[in-house]
């Protein structure tokens, strides 16, 4: 009698090609739910769209005086997701120079005299939050079998 079921050897190589684009896919798919405004199914408050346009993905965190800090440019997430491998980490992060400030609220003068009382949004927390939601739906789309 020979064996009929699956091979073992293909199978192995499926997982391991499916588990290889997991970290890359559930950084772009992070990086696209940060984006997606509210309206739209999404958290990230929209005024001009700077907010939604400024998420960006890195190797390494994102300074404030670093060079295209604030740039509203929306980058091109599937090319970008490339910095995520499973040995390494990934930066998702929102670059406009504000959004620290429509998350959490500020109430005082900045130092450029500019008066503030704004209550924060929260934006931030209810993208993390969804976290694993996000994880279930990309490990949902991937083929291991």
């Amino acid at each position: 009698m020979t064996w009929t079921g699956t091979d073992p050897v293909a199978w192995a190589k499926r997982q391991k090609r499916a588990i290889n684009v997991l970290p890359a896919r559930l950084v772009e798919a992070f990086a696209n739910a940060m984006a997606t405004r509210v309206g739209v199914g999404g958290f990230t408050p929209v005024d001009t769209g700077n907010l939604s346009r400024s998420v960006t993905i890195s190797a390494s965190p994102i300074m404030r005086d670093g060079p295209g800090y604030n740039s509203p440019v929306r980058q091109d997430y599937r090319a970008a997701s490339s910095v995520a491998k499973g040995d390494g980490s990934a930066y998702v992060s929102y670059k406009a120079i504000y959004a620290h400030r429509v998350n959490y609220g500020f109430v005082g003068t900045d130092v450029l005299g500019r008066s503030y009382n704004q209550s924060g949004r929260g934006f931030n927390e209810a993208n993390i939050a969804r976290f694993p939601a996000i994880l279930a739906g990309v490990v949902s789309k991937l083929r291991f079998e």
